[in-house]
Formats: structure tokens, sequence, C-alpha cells
């Protein structure tokens, strides 16, 4: 496993740990393991907790905060598609259902 990958993502847990992915290469070059949830949280515009349920998996993000969630940590506009995708394959497992909400 290298990078954080959109298309390793069918659950939860696979989209909270591609998520840390993402935290750790946005943070290269800053001395930081990875980007704080502080500096998360004030790039996306949402409370701190609400940022660490999301990365953490305790909590699908909404589309449009996953969308933020991925810009910010630096995802550039074609992968947003590619984290959409992920987002319908999380929800879609969750709610037992075989493909993309319609």
């Amino acid at each position: 496993m290298n990078g954080p990958d959109p298309r390793r993502v069918h659950t939860l847990t696979e989209l909270s740990r591609e998520l840390e992915l993402m935290r750790a290469r946005a943070a290269r070059g800053t001395h930081k393991t990875k980007m704080s949830l502080a500096e998360l949280a004030g790039r996306v515009a949402e409370p701190r907790s609400t940022i660490h349920s999301y990365v953490t998996g305790r909590y699908l993000p909404p589309p449009d905060v996953l969308d933020r969630i991925v810009t910010a940590l630096g995802a550039s506009p074609a992968e947003l598609r590619e984290w959409a995708e992920a987002w319908f394959r999380v929800f879609a497992s969750r709610h037992g259902e075989k493909g993309a909400p319609g």
C-alpha cells in the first residue's frame, strides 16, 4: 500500500484508513507525521470534533463535507470524482445495497 487511493474504499473503516494516509501525505515537509485535526477542521470550516468523527470512521461524512475534506488534504479536482464514488460505495455497504443510491 503506497499513498491514499479511493479505489480501495468500500467500507467506513477503509475510508478512515485512506483519510489517515491523506493526512500524512498533506503533512510532508512540515516536520509533522500528519495534518492536525485542528488545521483540517479550519480548512474544512467544520468543528474539530465533527472532523474527528469523520476521519476516525465513527460516522460517514455527508458527500459535500467529504469533498471539502479531501480537497483540504490535497486531492486534485480530477480525484474528487473517485472520492465521490468511494463515498457511494461506503454508503451502499452501510445500507446493504448492491449499488449507489439512485
